[in-house]
């Protein structure tokens, strides 16, 4: 189950990447092109180290500057990737804490 867990985490950090870069297409913004460097970089830390606590930090940080955002400026015009920038850090929370879990469990 944990290499379950290894293969989401990184799935989810390809998948913000590829939203943020496609947002940044469309809507010449610069913040998804900081996203989109963001989850390269997790994604490639990920791959790396397999160090989860800082994936779990980064999550919190994506969804609090979401949250932000969309007290700040609404939902925009933009609502599915508001949406995909929101949830999918919730995922990668949760897969992040299972991974850590379990790594923490296999210590033992």
């Amino acid at each position: 189950m944990q290499n379950v867990n290894y293969k989401i985490i990184l799935f989810i950090l390809v998948l913000l990447a590829l939203s943020n870069l496609i947002f940044f297409i469309i809507s010449l913004y610069s913040g998804p092109i900081i996203g989109f460097i963001t989850a390269i970089v997790m994604a490639i830390h990920w791959w790396q180290k397999r160090n989860s606590r800082l994936i779990m930090i980064m999550a919190i940080v994506w969804i609090l500057i979401h949250i932000y955002e969309i007290i700040k400026l609404g939902i925009s015009s933009y609502p599915v990737n508001i949406s995909l920038n929101l949830l999918l850090p919730i995922l990668l929370f949760y897969c992040s804490l299972k991974a850590y879990l379990q790594m923490k469990k296999e210590e033992k």
